[in-house]
């Protein structure tokens, strides 16, 4: 994510580091995501609720769709 609004809360790597999750919260609007780094691809999922933001940024997988 370029947008220079977006700051990284946590960060973490799984799997000898080909696994990588960032939790990310935009100080404009609020909002949380996760940017899923897996073996090189990318994904962002936006967080509609904040109260699972913890426990999606321990199980990213979960609340993929």
């Amino acid at each position: 994510m370029a947008n220079t609004n977006w700051r990284e809360l946590d960060y973490r790597q799984a799997d000898g580091g080909r696994l990588r999750v960032r939790l990310l919260w935009n100080q404009r609007s609020h909002n949380l995501a996760l940017e899923i780094n897996d073996h090189g691809v990318e994904r962002v999922l936006a967080l509609r609720d904040p109260s699972v933001a913890r426990n999606a940024f321990m199980h990213p997988f979960a609340y993929m769709r």
